[in-house]
This record gives structure tokens, sequence and C-alpha cells, in this order.
């Protein structure tokens, strides 16, 4: 299976693929380019390609559960063990030829997306965004089953320096204090 389409389909890069630790990435791609400063998640970037490594379990520490291609050629980023084949991202750049390519391939975006919308979601988690009608990005997060769901508010400055006090005094993230509020008041 080619590169392009083997990432299409599984969210594997050839070799790299999501649990990985950060350990096992170097003896395949060497030292990233460049490293984030953030730790949640890591952040290792290689030309187009971006990593990303999430804290992971106690026991096991930080696995990748992130990957991304970004718009420019790709070819060259991959170590000799690991070389591209097939279509690169960037010679289907265009969102009509992107579309051809996904319909070569079978694959149809879901969830709602549509070939005229600019982010296609794909059965296998990889999601294609197009900015201006050409390919931004292709990214695989992996799919962490969560028993929480995020929530996004907008308070007033009076309100919110209230609950960053409170969330302060009690020693905990605001989010975990407003978390605890809305879980006391409907439990």
């Amino acid at each position: 299976m080619d590169t392009l389409e083997q990432f299409l389909k599984t969210g594997q890069l050839n070799q790299i693929r999501p649990g990985m630790r950060p350990d096992a990435v170097p003896r395949l791609l060497g030292d990233p380019d460049d490293i984030s400063v953030t730790k949640k998640p890591t952040i290792w970037k290689y030309g187009a390609i971006q990593l990303g490594f999430w804290k992971g379990s106690p026991d096991a520490g930080p696995a990748l559960d992130f990957l991304g291609i970004y718009g420019a050629p790709v070819a060259n980023v991959l170590s000799a063990g690991l070389v591209w084949t097939g279509i690169a991202p960037h010679q289907v750049a265009a969102k009509p030829a992107f579309a051809a390519y996904l319909q070569s391939l079978g694959l149809v975006p879901q969830d709602g997306t549509s070939h005229s919308e600019g982010r296609w979601a794909l059965p296998s988690g990889v999601s294609v965004t197009f900015a201006d009608d050409q390919l931004h990005s292709i990214q695989f997060v992996s799919r962490r089953e969560s028993k929480r769901k995020q929530v996004a508010i907008s308070l007033s400055e009076p309100v919110w320096s209230k609950v960053r006090d409170e969330a302060q005094r009690r020693q905990m993230s605001p989010a975990e204090f407003c978390a605890e509020l809305i879980q006391n008041e409907l439990v």
C-alpha cells in the first residue's frame, strides 16, 4: 500500500504509528527538527510532518497519539528506511484533485462532512483540511474514549474573577472548579 493511502486508511505513516513511545521514533526518523515547548502534548516536527506525544499511562509514559502532514512536500522528510511511495500530498493539493484521489481509494468523508466543506473526516479517524480550496493538512488523532465531555462557556469579567479566585483557594483549576459546581448541581 502506498504511503498516503496507508495514512488515510489507517492513521499509520509507514512504520510510524499511534501508540509508539518517543524513544522509538528517532530510530526511524532521526532527531526532530524542532520540539515544542509545551508538554501536553509534546510536538516533534520533521519538516512537513508533526508527531504529538500525549502523557499516556503512568506506567508506560508518553505515547504517540497525533500524526499530521502539512501542505509541503514530505518525501525528503522520511529517512532512508522509511521511503515515501506513491502519490505525495502536494501532488493532489487542490480540493478537486484530492476528492478524486479519495474516490479512487474508495474513501468517502463521514460525520456529516462533504466534499463542499473545508474539513473532511474519514472513517479511519484521519481528517483532511483545506484552506482556500488547497490542502492545508492531513491529521490523525487517536480516538481516546473519554468519560468526560468538554463545554465552553463565556463569563463576565467579575464572575470569571470570582471563579478563578475560588478555584485558587480550593487549590484546583478553574475548569475543575466549574465542573464540580455543575456536577454538584445536577447530581
